[in-house]
């Protein structure tokens, strides 16, 4: 019946559906999921029926879970000047090595990229960016931290206080003219909490 469902990664689950579908049943594993679309969570080891309109996809962010994006660009040649990761909350610790080179050539071979390790330690109210390892001259500039779930009103960075802002947080912008005779809704929003610093390729602590 779930055969279709998938990970992709670590953190994000796919449900595909066909397009004729308007629900579909979503099984979640083990643990706390979040909806990508406007946050929701949702208790693990179940079955849900879930609302599947064309333009959304259902998927799901386990929390825990730490994504490093970046805003959209036209190809891979065009370089971005900020580094986003966000942040849910969780109570599993998550580790894994973020890998940037120049997205173009096979430099990376001959060992033009930087590696850091990233720990979420939830438990300790944490996030630690790991010192970068490698030669890769980096185009990034500043680091956003978006906190999803999370209470706190403020942070340290590197012992240094940082308040946090509020703001309405959403994946996609409406999608224009998918359906020539209703208007495109929204694609689903959240409250968030954020930050945004200078990137430095020193190890980065953030508290809370």
């Amino acid at each position: 019946l779930y055969e279709h469902q998938y990970l992709f990664g670590p953190f994000i689950m796919v449900a595909p559906v066909e397009s004729t579908k308007e629900l579909v049943k979503v099984y979640l594993p083990k643990g706390e999921w979040y909806y990508l679309f406007n946050g929701q969570k949702y208790s693990g080891d179940q079955e849900i029926i879930m609302d599947c309109p064309i333009h959304k996809l259902p998927i799901f962010i386990k929390a825990g879970a730490v994504l490093p994006m970046q805003k959209a660009r036209a190809h891979t040649q065009e370089k971005t000047s900020e580094l986003i990761l966000h942040l849910y909350h969780g109570n599993d610790s998550t580790s894994f090595h973020y890998f940037e080179d120049d997205g173009d050539s096979f430099d990376y071979q001959k060992g033009s990229f930087i590696s850091r390790e990233i720990n979420y330690l939830p438990h300790e109210r944490k996030l630690i960016i790991g010192k970068a390892i490698g030669n890769y001259s980096s185009p990034i500039q500043h680091l956003k931290i978006v906190f999803h779930h999370h209470s706190n009103d403020a942070a340290f960075v590197n012992g240094v206080h940082k308040k946090l802002e509020e703001k309405t947080h959403s994946f996609f912008s409406p999608l224009e003219k998918y359906d020539p005779i209703n208007d495109p809704e929204s694609m689903g929003e959240e409250d968030v909490k954020w930050m945004e610093i200078n990137y430095s390729l020193d190890q980065i602590e953030i508290t809370w």
